[in-house]
């Protein structure tokens, strides 16, 4: 029985640390294409993956020349890494959610 609570603490300190590592990420370090790249690193505040998931697809589509294509491959970049954008019952909430 130890070994199962063992492998579960190994996970969850794994989860912590991915997330961290994640929350800091920068966007440099992202396989984003060049014009997702730039619009993003010229839009305020956008910086980190934190930054990144704690945008709606709204926000998205309102950082001028990010159209609905770049959109939806940030949105497939992001679902690689097991996360997503933020919904607008989220940003209720937490204005900056956590991923």
């Amino acid at each position: 029985m130890g070994n199962i609570f063992a492998n579960q603490e190994v996970r969850e300190a794994e989860r912590l640390l991915w997330k961290a590592v994640m929350d800091q990420c920068p966007l440099e370090f992202l396989p984003l294409n060049c014009r997702a790249y730039n619009c993003l690193h010229f839009a305020d505040d956008i910086h980190t993956m934190r930054d990144l998931v704690s945008l709606t697809e709204q926000d998205l589509m309102e950082i001028p020349s990010l159209g609905k294509k770049t959109v939806l491959e940030i949105k497939e970049l992001l679902a690689n890494f097991g996360l997503s954008l933020a919904t607008n019952n989220q940003l209720t909430t937490n204005p900056r959610r956590i991923i």
